[in-house]
């Protein structure tokens, strides 16, 4: 996406929440030149880009991806950066650095067994409200300005 806050320009995707609503993630490197914080009102532009950017793929599922054997390189490579975003997303899901190997070497045992999807999250099998036109959101540029209060991430 897109994005300003209170009138500064950044790139994001918007992440889903598990609740098949999605969020917006405004960094203090965002919040600080927006003049806001946690309880504050800001204006949030979203216009749909053409194109996915690559995600940040963590240490530890870039170490797992580069030991793996070629084939699963190979899948990583061919899939679409939604997909990779998923994968992503699906190892950062457990912020415990003691547990979080598991989705590491899941992640590499599903992309082995050709899954190109990580699971779940938000899946389009399960029915869920959209706005009118939100299937060819891709074809004709949408803008979506909102008010929002700022509130800090809940615990999980």
């Amino acid at each position: 996406m897109h994005a300003t806050v209170n009138g500064h320009p950044f790139e994001t995707v918007v992440e889903p929440d598990g609740r098949r609503g999605h969020w917006v993630r405004l960094d203090r490197s965002l919040q600080q030149p927006a003049g806001i914080g946690p309880g504050d009102t800001a204006e949030l532009t979203l216009e749909v880009a053409p194109d996915w950017p690559e995600p940040e793929v963590p240490e530890d599922l870039a170490a797992a991806l580069a030991a793996a054997p070629a084939r699963i390189r190979d899948v990583w490579h061919d899939i679409t950066p939604l997909a990779r975003w998923e994968w992503v997303r699906w190892v950062q899901a457990t912020s415990n650095h003691a547990t979080r190997q598991r989705p590491v070497e899941g992640s590499i045992s599903k992309m082995d067994r050709g899954k190109r999807r990580a699971c779940c999250f938000d899946s389009p099998r399960v029915p869920t409200r959209t706005w009118p036109g939100a299937a060819s959101c891709a074809s004709r540029p949408r803008r979506l300005v909102r008010q929002r209060k700022l509130t800090r991430p809940r615990a999980t």
